[in-house]
C-alpha cells in the first residue's frame, strides 16, 4: 500500500511538472487596419442654372449670403482662373476678390432688374440695372458644365463671343442718328480767324475798286413820269 501511494505521488508530481513545462500557444497575429484614404481637395461645386437670368439670380443670392463656394459655383472656369490671377497680384484671398461676383449691381439691397437676354451658340449676355450709377450694365455668360456661368474671365481673355448688340448699344446708335448733322465748315473756330482790313478808298484787292466809292460813276436819274 505504501508503495502504491508513493507511486501515485511521484506520477502526480511528474504530471504537474510536464504541464508547467508546456508553452502557451502563440496568439494569432492581429490584422493591421487599412489606412484611411487620403482626402483630396473637394472640387468646386458647379451650379446648373437653366438660364442666364437664373444664373445671375444665383450669383446675387450667393453674394448677399456671403457664400464664397456658391459664388464660385456660378463663375466659369476661366473666370475663376482670372480671379486667382488678381488674387496673386493684389495679395488678397480668392474669397476677397470674388466677394461681389465681378458685378457692381450685386452691391444693391434688392435683386436688380434684368433685360435684353441674348443667347447664341452657348454664349449669352444680359443687361442688369446698376441703381447706384443709374445705368444698365452688360454681363457676359457662357454655358459650361451643364449650366450658365458668369463669364467675365472669358470676356477678358477674348474667348467669349457677344451674341449681339445690347439694348443700350442700340439705343445709343439710334440717338446718334437722330441728332442734327453738322454742316460743312461748322467746326471752324472763328476766334482764330484774323480780320482782313480793307481800305475803302482802294476797295477790296480781290474784287477791285469799290464801285460805291468810285467818284467816276455818276448817279443815274430815274424819271418821275
Amino acid at each position: 500500500m505504501k508503495f502504491l501511494r508513493l507511486s501515485l505521488i511521484i506520477a502526480s508530481v511528474f504530471a504537474v511538472a510536464s504541464c508547467g513545462s508546456e508553452t502557451a500557444p502563440e496568439a494569432p497575429p492581429q490584422e493591421t487596419a487599412p489606412e484611411a484614404p487620403r482626402q483630396e481637395t473637394a472640387p468646386v461645386p458647379r451650379s446648373a442654372a437653366a438660364s442666364p437670368a437664373e444664373a445671375y439670380g444665383m450669383l446675387f443670392g450667393a453674394v448677399k449670403g456671403k457664400d464664397s463656394e456658391s459664388i464660385k459655383s456660378v463663375l466659369s472656369l476661366r473666370t475663376l482662373e482670372f480671379a486667382k490671377g488678381i488674387s496673386s497680384q493684389r495679395g488678397e484671398t480668392l474669397e476677397q476678390v470674388i466677394r461681389n461676383g465681378f458685378s457692381a449691381p450685386t452691391k444693391g439691397d434688392t435683386m436688380p432688374a434684368i433685360r435684353d437676354v441674348q443667347v447664341v451658340d452657348g454664349f449669352a449676355s444680359i443687361e442688369v440695372y446698376n441703381s447706384a450709377e443709374r445705368r444698365w450694365e452688360m454681363v457676359p455668360l457662357i454655358y459650361e458644365d451643364g449650366g450658365w456661368k458668369i463669364a467675365v474671365g472669358d470676356a477678358f481673355g477674348n474667348s467669349w463671343k457677344q451674341p449681339g448688340k445690347t439694348q443700350s448699344q442700340r439705343e445709343m446708335e439710334s440717338s446718334n442718328t437722330m441728332r442734327p448733322q453738322r454742316l460743312p465748315g461748322s467746326n471752324i473756330d472763328f476766334n482764330k480767324i484774323k480780320p482782313q482790313v480793307i481800305d475803302p478808298t482802294r476797295g477790296n484787292v480781290n474784287a477791285g475798286p469799290n464801285p460805291t466809292l468810285n467818284q467816276n460813276i455818276k448817279p443815274v436819274k430815274i424819271p418821275t413820269h
